[in-house]
């Protein structure tokens, strides 16, 4: 009997084990497409925040005269991957709720790691499509952001073990450690303030 009940709590364990690991991986990867949807996001609303021809909220704003076919594209690409995002983010969002309401308490500290890890690289990405999109002059020259968050997630897959690919590539980060987010956001931020600027004395 005490034989039988030691494997049925063995058995228990490693069924909780093993649901625990495939929890985790089922919440990191739906993290992986809130971050990539919530980057695209940002980099196509602060782009069409700096552009000067067909700025959408330029038009909105100062109510122009003769709104373009560009404009209105932009307007329903806009709202559709807003949907997608709050669709994305709902779905993350109720998950997380889940992971606070059950047992997992082990999970819950590298959740908000990841979810804090994904908010700085979403300012990170928000700031390169800034860049791009004063460099272009265009309010899709902002995809070119999330094309490269792409491309390194790409890489990620190759090089895991390379660690200097995460001190240039911010979608390289695989360390969760709150600090280390800080910091790579600080070195990255000073970068592309310095870009910016040598755009501005360009232009001037």
């Amino acid at each position: 009997m005490i034989c039988f009940l030691s494997i049925k709590h063995l058995k228990l364990e490693y069924n909780w084990f093993e649901g625990k690991i495939a929890f985790t991986s089922y919440l990191e990867t739906n993290l992986m497409y809130y971050k990539l949807v919530v980057i695209n996001l940002i980099c196509f609303i602060w782009g069409n925040s700096f552009t000067k021809n067909a700025n959408s909220y330029h038009l909105l704003v100062t109510g122009y005269q003769g709104i373009k076919l560009k404009y209105i594209l932009s307007k329903l690409l806009m709202l559709i991957i807003i949907t997608i995002s709050l669709i994305f983010i709902s779905f993350y969002l109720m998950t997380l709720i889940g992971v606070l309401c059950c047992n997992f308490v082990s999970i819950n500290k590298i959740i908000f790691e990841l979810f804090i890890n994904v908010l700085l690289i979403c300012i990170i990405y928000g700031l390169l499509s800034s860049v791009f999109t004063i460099l272009i002059n265009n309010q899709y020259a902002c995809f070119l952001s999330s094309g490269i968050f792409v491309l390194c997630e790409l890489i990620s897959d190759s090089f895991n073990d390379i660690k200097l690919f995460y001190v240039f590539f911010p979608g390289l980060s695989l360390n969760y450690d709150l600090c280390f987010g800080i910091i790579h956001l600080l070195f990255i931020s000073i970068i592309y303030v310095f870009l910016v600027v040598l755009v501005y004395l360009y232009k001037k």
